[in-house]
């Protein structure tokens, strides 16, 4: 019997005590047999809503570019002319009426004057500009001419006599040589007339009749400066540089030229002496002038390019 109230007693707590905390078995009664959760339903979020889509502005279509306006022609200018002048002639040779042959003459005429009238200005300019008077560099008058050209041949001479204080000249020949007998009177005449000092080497350790300058033979010089015939004429500058004035037979005023030629292109000559023998030279504006940084900025400025122009020319004359 008391085992029995025990138990009652017991299952009376159990009930009370579900009853109480609403979470046992009997708390949850209308769920019936499906009282079981799955706690992987609390942690499901929602989907998140897509951003709506931007709208697409629709492109306004490439304006086409504008096609260049058509320059007019001004009636009988240059431009009208270059691109008239040759139609016009074509059509009076091929249709040869009156009418069409008068066309081309008048178009002829305007072009003819025009060019007179630039003739006339330009002569104008020039004559009294010094900078584009072309007599001032180089004087039209005989006498004058005559006068330049004795100064000119003065100063050649003055140049060489210079140039062989400055260097020698080595003259390569070979006894079998007839050419090199034909060299002899210039090889002279350069010692004697400008004080060259020459030395005359041999190839086949002979000399030649009337050579009035030491003969010593080749020790290899002729190979070593890449020489190939004979007669050869050299000018040695000291202390290493040698240089080829010609391979043959030379004139003395041909040798005079281009001993000369040489020493202007190696600046061995003063200033003044080259200024003297070149008398083209005067006035001529040099490379340096025209591409310098102070020409190139003063390109679309014609005032100021021809500015420029004179005061370097200034220093030319």
């Amino acid at each position: 019997m008391r085992k029995i109230l025990l138990v009652a007693l017991l299952a009376c707590c159990t009930v009370a005590s579900a009853q109480k905390t609403n979470n046992g078995f009997f708390g949850g009664k209308e769920e019936g047999w499906f009282w079981y959760k799955d706690p992987r339903e609390a942690q499901v979020k929602p989907l998140p809503t897509p951003a709506p889509e931007p709208e697409k502005k629709e492109t306004p279509p490439a304006k086409e570019p504008e096609k260049p306006k058509e320059e007019k022609l001004s009636a009988f200018s240059v431009k009208w002319i270059r691109e008239n002048l040759d139609k016009l002639r074509d059509i009076a040779i091929d249709d040869p009426t009156p009418e069409n042959v008068r066309n081309y003459y008048y178009a002829q005429r305007i072009m003819l004057d025009k060019a007179d009238k630039f003739a006339t200005v330009a002569k104008q300019v020039v004559t009294s500009d010094p900078y584009l008077d072309e007599n001032n560099n180089y004087p039209f008058a005989t006498a004058a001419r005559a006068s330049i050209t004795r100064l000119q041949n003065d100063a050649k001479k003055e140049g060489l006599k210079h140039l062989a204080g400055k260097a020698g000249l080595w003259f390569f020949f070979d006894s079998k040589c007839s050419f090199c007998s034909m060299q002899v009177s210039t090889v002279n005449h350069l010692a004697q007339t400008y004080g060259f000092e020459v030395k005359a080497i041999t190839l086949d350790g002979k000399t030649l009749p009337e050579l009035k300058v030491p003969v010593v033979r080749d020790q290899g010089q002729f190979k070593t400066l890449n020489l190939t015939i004979t007669p050869t004429l050299v000018l040695a500058v000291p202390p290493k540089t040698f240089l080829v004035i010609s391979q043959g037979v030379l004139s003395d005023s041909a040798a005079d030229e281009r001993l000369l030629t040489v020493a202007a292109t190696q600046k061995l000559l003063p200033s003044e002496i080259s200024r003297q023998i070149d008398v083209y030279s005067k006035g001529v504006l040099d490379p340096e002038d025209m591409n310098s940084e102070e020409a190139k900025a003063l390109r679309d400025d014609p005032k100021a390019w021809v500015e420029y122009l004179q005061t370097r020319l200034k220093t030319k004359y």
